[in-house]
């Protein structure tokens, strides 16, 4: 019984030592109208949930990573609230349905870790709060703007990743196939797809070199996430990018990036450019995200975004403001501009706003008014 009794405490110390204990944690996010209405409506008040990023409803999920020293296993799932509005401008008369939608496998992928801290190999299907190791939102709590979610590696595909310990570099290629089917081995995934022609319109590189307290540059050739060719015919989702981070200044966050797409042709090429500048000074943030987009060749027009946020910490509770500019084509003399003040409790993950939007992109200048409470649920 002795022995016994040695031999599982034996195998429990060895099972400790190669195998970390799972991690487990849960995120969502839902919104609550309390109360909202547009000028174009006259003597309506709206109340209901949503929207959420993938519809109306809210936005439930489970994490959870497996790991040894030799492997790890992530998966992400989430559960998105669907609700189908009725045809006949909701008078009651047409059809309405409401339900939970399915369950999406945001992240399922295993990591090999053939060199520990030099050489790992990802393999499955990624999206977002997968591998976003090249990707960045700028630093606004409530209002951030991101480049198109360019850097960011999704869909069904291999990654090989190089990342030496303590040298602040890092590279990896992405080789995004189409999703899983019954064609394989001798059968190419589609018809007409060119296994290797067009699979190399499919890779993705990215690198990224930091020099620790002054700046981080990361440049690629990647495609626009959830885009996969085919089969024949260009995909004009290839992408260029450039960033540059500074890292110099204490509390200062400031990075600019750009990328360049629609490289079949110099009509078809356009630019765009993202620029973060954040200071936080003991309780008072300023967060600063931008956004300019260039057509191709032959438009003399600009689009073009800016959000700035002010937020105050009083400890259980901060108090903020929103402020939004944005203009698609600057031939024209509309845009949209929304003022956003809150106050979000935040041992609670609970924010309050009173929103305002003026929106006259469109023929017609629209005013909305909105009371949110946002809601947001991570524990982990």
């Amino acid at each position: 019984m002795k022995k016994a009794v040695l031999l599982i405490a034996a195998l429990l110390m060895v099972g400790s030592v190669a195998f970390s204990a799972p991690s487990f944690g849960i995120w969502g996010r839902t919104v609550f109208q309390l109360a909202g209405g547009r000028d174009d409506v006259d003597d309506v008040i709206y109340q209901g949930w949503g929207p959420s990023w993938l519809g109306p409803g809210p936005r439930m999920g489970l994490h959870a990573t497996f790991s040894n020293d030799k492997m790890e296993f992530k998966f992400t799932f989430y559960m998105n609230y669907q609700v189908v509005q009725d045809t006949d401008n909701n008078d009651g008369s047409g059809a309405t349905s409401n339900g939970p939608g399915a369950i999406d496998p945001v992240n399922c992928y295993g990591t090999l870790k053939f060199i520990p801290d030099l050489l790992t190999v990802l393999v499955g299907r990624f999206d977002g709060d997968g591998w976003d190791n090249f990707r960045k939102n700028t630093a606004n709590p409530n209002s951030d703007l991101h480049n198109d979610d360019i850097g960011r590696f999704n869909g069904w595909g291999v990654i090989v990743s190089v990342a030496p310990a303590d040298t602040g570099f890092e590279a990896a290629l992405y080789m995004q196939t189409p999703a899983p089917n019954a064609y394989y081995s001798s059968v190419p995934f589609y018809a007409g797809f060119d296994l290797v022609e067009d699979q190399l319109q499919n890779i993705s590189i990215a690198a990224s070199y930091k020099l620790p307290d002054l700046l981080k540059i990361s440049l690629g050739w990647v495609n626009k996430p959830g885009s996969v060719k085919q089969g024949a015919g260009y995909y004009q989702d290839n992408n260029i990018f450039a960033r540059i981070e500074l890292l110099m200044v204490e509390n200062l966050t400031l990075w600019v990036d750009g990328r360049i797409w629609g490289l079949a042709g110099d009509d078809n090429m356009q630019m765009q450019f993202v620029l973060c500048a954040a200071y936080k000074m003991d309780a008072l943030g300023i967060y600063l995200g931008a956004k300019l987009g260039v057509p191709p060749t032959g438009n003399d027009y600009i689009s073009y975004a800016a959000n700035l946020e002010v937020a105050y910490d009083l400890g259980a509770i901060t108090i903020g403001l929103i402020g939004i500019l944005e203009d698609d084509n600057s031939d024209f003399e509309s845009m949209k501009f929304a003022v956003k003040p809150y106050v979000s409790l935040d041992d609670f993950g609970t924010r309050i706003a009173f929103e305002y939007i003026s929106d006259g992109r469109a023929a017609t200048t629209v005013n909305y008014w909105a009371i949110p409470i946002y809601f947001t649920f991570s524990i982990w």
